[in-house]
């Protein structure tokens, strides 16, 4: 079956997959503030009816991580004692609000294999209307140098592509290798042409995190830890032979959008965190969620208030939400890491081949967005949810899979061959 024949809707929740692939990226369209995407409206309208549903169904969703995301949001409300500006606190506590229960829903909604398969084949179908509205539609980027697509924004087109790479990794995409490798290689080609460096560091994080992830189930740990062997002794020979300054003059001249401006950026980014941690020493329970851009004098020629956020989830939420926000974050990142092994440990015990790119590509993709993190406050990028609702649903799938292998019946024994005329 042709990739289009399998995006063939049979049932309501498919065509709640494709208008999800098709009008999440297309943030050019009409929507009610920056970073709230026609998608968002669309979608808490649907969320409501079909959670409405489902609860008087006598049905229950499973909240998973709701440690963490409690610990977060006392952290928020504690810190908004210490804010000017309880306005944009309330409305960003809904962003985190929303995109929560948009991700228990989804682990409600996908139930099967062909659920995830489907959702990856129209996000692969999306991802290519996005390339071509951005590479050949008019009026849509913004930016001279560094292309948005349907984004208005180049960070947040380098993390959709980031996530289409993995996507890229479904089973569906198993028999269709050139397909697969096609898109992975448009799709580096879309993350450069946004110059995003977070998003090159977080590639390269989470290339090596599938690598590892993959060779592991094939061949063993002996084999992870001698390609990290062979890896650093590769770096070491590189730093070696040639310095910093030549690195980046390098990079600098032949990829200018991006790293013709990693200096300022990154010295940009040092004086904002500063700023930062000057406020959380001064309020360490925080200062209300989104405060920082609201209610902070940066001053030093990096504009007034109102013009900066802080670059990071891990100073934004230490600085905003303070020491309890901060702790929460922690400790979601070390949950959704001990499900990344579950999901590796099942795959490897049901020997299941299927799925190990698949399962080193959604690893690699939430270790890499936990390090794009470090550089950009991404907590409310949808694409972070997705993925995270993709790896439960895979998880449970998968140990679904194992539960009903373990209660099938064995086959009966051979009959013993009874010779004529034995005694």
């Amino acid at each position: 079956m042709s990739l289009l024949g399998r995006l063939r809707v049979t049932q309501s929740k498919h065509l709640y997959f494709l208008l999800t692939a098709l009008l999440l990226p297309m943030y050019f369209l009409p929507s009610i503030r920056k970073g709230v995407s026609f998608f968002h409206v669309v979608n808490v309208a649907i969320l409501g009816g079909y959670l409405l549903t489902f609860i008087l169904a006598g049905k229950r969703p499973r909240w998973y991580f709701l440690l963490p995301i409690w610990v977060y949001m006392v952290g928020s409300l504690t810190g908004m004692f210490n804010s000017q500006a309880l306005g944009i606190n309330l409305y960003t506590l809904a962003q985190d609000v929303y995109l929560y229960v948009w991700f228990v829903a989804l682990c409600v909604i996908m139930t099967s294999q062909d659920d995830v398969n489907y959702l990856a084949a129209a996000w692969c179908v999306a991802a290519v209307l996005v390339m071509m509205i951005g590479f050949f539609g008019a009026g849509v980027t913004e930016s001279v140098f560094r292309e948005e697509f349907t984004f208005r924004n180049p960070n947040r087109a380098s993390a959709y592509f980031m996530t289409t790479m993995a996507m890229m990794f479904a089973p569906v995409f198993n028999d269709r290798r050139w397909l697969r490798g096609a898109m992975i290689v448009l799709s580096g080609f879309a993350v450069w042409s946004t110059g995003s460096i977070g998003t090159f560091a977080s590639f390269a994080v989470g290339a090596a995190v599938l690598m590892s992830v993959t060779m592991y189930l094939r061949t063993g740990g002996f084999w992870v830890a001698r390609q990290a062997a062979v890896l650093l002794l590769a770096g070491l020979a590189v730093y070696a032979s040639v310095t910093y300054a030549d690195i980046e003059s390098t990079l600098a001249s032949r990829i200018p959008a991006s790293f013709g401006r990693a200096a300022r950026s990154y010295a940009t980014r040092q004086e904002i965190w500063a700023a930062g941690l000057d406020e959380f020493r001064q309020h360490p329970f925080g200062i209300g969620p989104a405060s920082f851009f609201q209610q902070v004098e940066l001053g030093r020629g990096l504009g007034t208030t109102g013009s900066l956020e802080l670059h990071s989830d891990y100073v934004a939420t230490l600085v905003e939400r303070g020491v309890v926000g901060l702790s929460g974050l922690l400790l979601l990142i070390v949950m959704v890491g001990r499900e990344l092994i579950r999901l590796v440990r099942t795959v490897r015990g049901a020997g299941r081949r299927d799925l190990q790119l698949w399962s080193g590509a959604l690893c690699g993709a939430m270790v890499g967005y936990f390090t794009y993190s470090l550089t950009h406050e991404a907590l409310h990028h949808d694409t972070l949810w997705l993925l995270l609702a993709i790896v439960m649903v895979q998880l449970q799938i998968l140990r679904r899979d194992v539960r009903v292998g373990q209660r099938r019946p064995s086959a009966p024994p051979d009959p013993v061959p009874v010779r004529v005329g034995a005694r």
